[in-house]
């Protein structure tokens, strides 16, 4: 479904909103949280991960972004980024 929208932002200049998605897509809502990813002797210390994510499904968020934001994406090649996504999914299974 394609719906688009116009509106006026300021005389002779118009805001064009294209939705490329469904009414009904999921939209995500709540807190998330970017969180770090922890390293230990130049490797992901995947038992604070699994820590660092219960903490925060305990706290309460509704999601967390792992590598994301926090700095360390750049740092991680390809298949270490997917693991890590991997791992997250695994760590907060059920949540």
């Amino acid at each position: 479904m394609l719906n688009v929208h116009f509106g006026q932002i300021q005389a002779g200049q118009t805001a064009v909103l294209v939705r490329l998605y469904s009414p009904d897509f999921i939209v995500f809502t709540g807190t998330y949280t970017a969180i770090v990813t922890p390293f230990r002797k130049d490797a992901v210390d995947e038992a604070a991960l699994e820590r660092l994510i219960k903490a925060q499904i305990k706290g309460g968020v509704d999601g967390i972004v792992p590598v994301g934001t926090t700095g360390e994406s750049p740092t991680v090649d390809y298949k270490e980024h997917i693991h890590l996504i991997a791992l997250a999914v695994k760590f907060a299974t059920g949540k």
